[in-house]
This record gives C-alpha cells, structure tokens and sequence, in this order.
C-alpha cells in the first residue's frame, strides 16, 4: 500500500469520526420529549375539532327532523281545516238522505290525513336515525385516523436520535415517553 493509500484512509476516517461527532451534536439539540407532547397536544386538538363537528351535524340533523315535522304538521292542519269547511259547505247543501255519506266521507278524509302525517313522521324519523348513524361512523372513523397519525408521529419521534451517543452511531434506542 502507498503512502497517498494510506493518506487517503486517514483521511477517509477523519470525515467519517468528524461526521459522527456532528451527528452526535446535533442530536443532542433534539428534544424528543418535547415532540411527544406537541404530537400529544395537536392530537387533543384534532380530538376536540372531530367532537364539534359532530356535535353540528347532529344538531343540523334534528334541526332539519324538527322543521319536517312543523311542515307536516301544518300541512296536515290545513288538510283537516280544508276537509272540515268542505264538509261544512257539503252538509249545507245536502239533505238528510246524503248526510251520512257526507260524515262518511269526512272520517275517511281525516284518517287519509293522518295517515299521510304519520307516514311523514316515520320517514323523517327514519331519515334522522340514518343521519345519526352515518355521523357516528364518520366521527369513529375520524377519531381513528387521529389515533393513527398521533401513533407514525410517536413512533418517528422516537427512531429520532436524541442524545450524542444515539447520534454518534446513527440509532436509537425506540423508547417513547
């Protein structure tokens, strides 16, 4: 081997024993404890964000079912108002004969319109119970994906090497706090 052979080894491990030094120095400045909490803090945050989004969709959910419902409520008032002067004016223009047909015709009116409301508010109840599983799906599926993020940040936290002797031989010792 040649003395420039030689130099060149020298010199190689120079830069490779200077390079560790560096690292481990740098990994002195990292503060893996203090990223754990940030991690920890900006999930809470997006726990909290997930918890208000849901708390709106539940309340546009039964906002919409109780609006629905005074609609068909009063549709169905002015549907028993409308029958009731109906046969108001029928019974005034009508014998004795007729006015069993009449009354008949009335019970049959008021149970078509109760029977339309009724049918209203199983299709109102039924669209809000749907609502309310799909945002409790959408909220468990959310809280989940935090906990997976919060999880890959921890654990990249913790392959980060923090003290010098970690950054002198480019590991870690994986513990997480």
């Amino acid at each position: 081997m040649s003395w420039v052979g030689v130099g060149v080894a020298v010199i190689g491990t120079g830069l490779n024993i200077g390079s560790k030094l560096y690292s481990g120095a740098q990994a002195g400045k990292v503060d893996n404890r203090a990223a754990q909490r940030r991690a920890r803090g900006i999930a809470v945050e997006e726990r909290a964000l997930s918890g208000r989004e849901f708390g709106a969709a539940m309340t546009g959910l039964q906002s919409n079912f109780d609006l629905g419902m005074k609609g068909a409520g009063l549709k169905a008032g002015q549907s028993l108002t409308s029958l009731s002067q109906s046969m108001s004016g029928a019974y005034s223009k009508s014998g004795f004969a007729t006015s069993g047909q009449i009354a008949q015709q009335g019970v049959t009116g008021k149970k078509n319109v109760w029977d339309s409301f009724n049918l209203k508010q199983e299709g109102m109840q039924s669209t809000l119970n749907l609502g309310r599983e799909r945002a409790s799906i959408s909220q468990q599926k959310s809280l989940g994906a935090i906990e997976q993020r919060l999880q890959g940040r921890l654990d990249q936290i913790s392959m980060t090497p923090d003290t010098f002797w970690e950054g002198f031989w480019g590991t870690s010792n994986g513990e997480v706090g």
